[in-house]
């Protein structure tokens, strides 16, 4: 059977974004891999597969478990969002269900910061920190917040650390730079020890540019456990 290059790269586009969706999610809870799997009895192969878009990445069954289990830790979103980027973003909501009082006051802590920060900046976008690409200054677990520009507004933000959007929707945290082409741009990350891929990322077209303006600090978990 002869490869089609274009639908090859639809299929990995779409995996990825779909991995980094997911991975955000994980990131608005504060549970390791390891702490997600043994909580919701799944397999750890099987979510890595997922979050690093392996094979054929997450699957619509996968996506349908995943959005139960993240409602049950007060992460909300659509399937359509989850799958497609189609819709409203995943949000972070006050449960009054929880396990460890720890835990209730400090979810209920970022999303009363969130909040507030969103009711001043409503252009804003907020994104949380997945992995250590952007080290130091950026640490897992993180939350930022951006001004969100678009079109020649984007040129603006060059030489800024942003929260970034590709033409095929996925979101990045990277140093933003100017291309030498016209309309297109370059990401870098901050940590040169980084196994993050794509880490660098030259001549993409971006739909949004936000320069960060707002830091949430992690609590001590680690996302790849």
């Amino acid at each position: 059977m002869t490869s089609n290059p274009a639908y090859d790269d639809h299929l990995a586009v779409s995996k990825s974004a779909r991995s980094k969706r997911l991975m955000c999610m994980r990131g608005m809870i504060g549970l390791s891999r390891r702490e997600f799997c043994e909580k919701y009895n799944l397999s750890p192969g099987t979510l890595q597969n997922w979050e690093k878009a392996r094979f054929g990445g997450l699957t619509e069954k996968g996506a349908k478990r995943m959005i139960e289990h993240f409602k049950e830790e007060g992460v909300y979103c659509s399937f359509r969002w989850l799958m497609y980027g189609e819709g409203e973003e995943a949000k972070l909501v006050d449960h009054a269900n929880q396990g460890s009082d720890q835990l209730i006051v400090r979810r209920s802590s970022l999303q009363s910061d969130i909040n507030a920060m969103s009711a001043f900046h409503p252009d804003a976008v907020t994104m949380g920190v997945i992995d250590d690409s952007m080290m130091p200054i950026l640490t897992k677990g993180s939350y930022v917040m951006g001004k969100k520009q678009y079109g020649d507004d984007i040129k603006r933000c060059t030489n800024q650390v942003c929260v970034v959007e590709t033409k095929e929707g996925i979101r990045y945290i990277r140093l933003l730079r100017a291309s030498h082409k016209d309309g297109l741009y370059n990401l870098y990350v901050y940590n040169p020890l980084t196994k993050v891929y794509p880490s660098t990322i030259i001549n993409t077209e971006l739909s949004m540019a936000a320069p960060i303006f707002w830091i949430r600090k992690p609590s001590a978990i680690s996302l790849n456990e």
